[in-house]
């Protein structure tokens, strides 16, 4: 996590695995972002980290070492309509 005085401004989850590093849900204060706090939470000891990204997350990303590796597609059940 970052933080500033007494407020965490930005934080991100990861989990280690053997060297691996999985991250999720990195967040930055809108009051704090272009400082460079989410490439800091990044930064990582690790042979090799994975993320997914929204789409905003994909123009931050590549900025930070990433590159895209694949496309993941989500699907869910269709609303069922009474008849």
């Amino acid at each position: 996590m970052a933080v500033e005085g007494d407020d965490i401004v930005g934080r991100v989850r990861s989990v280690n695995a053997v060297g691996a590093t999985w991250c999720a849900d990195m967040y930055v204060e809108p009051s704090q972002r272009r400082r460079g706090i989410g490439k800091a939470l990044m930064v990582r000891g690790s042979r090799c980290s994975v993320l997914m990204a929204t789409h905003a997350g994909a123009l931050l990303y590549p900025s930070m070492g990433y590159e895209r590796i694949g496309m993941l597609l989500i699907f869910g059940p269709r609303s069922r309509t009474s008849s």
